[in-house]
């Protein structure tokens, strides 16, 4: 029994094999690109996210800095409401 393969039949498998490695090609270079554009966004999102959190650096310091100096107030202003908040020598309660 001998296997006998026409021009057409054979043209019609090397088309074929064509059309898959044209495919493969296409679909390797797709990949390539769409992976090349997601480590450039990847980059750009690590970037904003340096720039954001450098900004929440910064605020936090100011705040820090506010309540520092809120915090010095305070104490001031125990300080010199201390003796006032004293109870009198003799004065040992305040209901009377």
């Amino acid at each position: 029994m001998e296997v006998t393969v026409g021009l057409d039949t054979l043209g019609v498998i090397v088309a074929l094999a064509v059309g898959i490695v044209g495919l493969a090609t296409t679909v390797t270079t797709s990949a390539r690109r769409t992976r090349a554009e997601v480590k450039a966004e990847l980059v750009e999102l690590k970037a904003e996210f340096k720039t954001d959190l450098n900004r929440i650096d910064e605020r936090l310091s100011r705040l820090d800095d506010r309540v520092s100096r809120l915090d010095d107030r305070v104490y001031a202003l125990a300080a010199g409401l201390a003796p006032r908040l004293a109870p009198a020598s003799g004065d040992t309660s305040r209901d009377g």
